[in-house]
């Protein structure tokens, strides 16, 4: 046997992917899948915690709420954590505007304003995110973001105008395209 033969003979055994996913007579037709990692895809790790879906890509097919165990329970558990973190700050003003209405002396029509550019800060983002998740993954963006988005709502409280509420707003907005990274993960 020539070393060619030899390679293609290893080739066509990791080209393997089961048809089915097993199912659990016990667990009333969900699939168990299994815990090996037997996709095409290059991974670290051969043996998962829970269990998963060769055909998907390695992709978990349970949830365990209390397991913080790598990858994908980590993965879950950062990925709600951060969108959390993002909503806060991204909500974090809200509840106040009608105490920095009256502070600042802002009209009604002002205070929307400054919400319109909070939603439009968070579609710009979205849209430009995408491509970037696609390329880099789900974590570097996230991170980006989230310190990005912390700046502008730690300087809320130095705003002066109903321009600095604006502009302070359209960059905390931004914060809310942590959407596109947690559909991601």
């Amino acid at each position: 046997m020539t070393l060619k033969s030899e390679v293609q003979q290893v080739d066509r055994q990791d080209d393997f992917i089961p048809d089915e996913i097993p199912l659990d007579n016990d667990n009333k037709g969900v699939p168990t899948g299994n815990t090996e990692c037997t996709s095409n895809q290059v991974s670290k790790f051969k043996e998962y915690y829970i269990n998963v879906s060769p055909q998907h890509g390695n992709k978990a097919t349970q949830v365990k709420l209390c397991s913080c165990a790598r990858p994908h329970m980590r993965a879950f558990h950062y990925a709600w954590w951060c969108y959390h973190v993002a909503f806060l700050m991204w909500f974090s003003i809200s509840p106040l505007l009608t105490e920095v209405r009256d502070s600042l002396g802002l009209s009604h029509e002002q205070i929307w304003t400054s919400s319109i550019a909070a939603v439009s800060g968070t579609v710009i983002l979205r849209t430009a995110l995408g491509p970037f998740v696609d390329k880099y993954g789900p974590r570097i963006p996230m991170a980006i973001v989230l310190i990005f988005a912390s700046i502008p709502t730690g300087l809320i409280g130095l705003v002066q105008s109903a321009t600095g509420l604006t502009v302070v707003r359209f960059f905390i907005g931004m914060g809310g395209s942590t959407f596109v990274m947690v559909q991601f993960w």
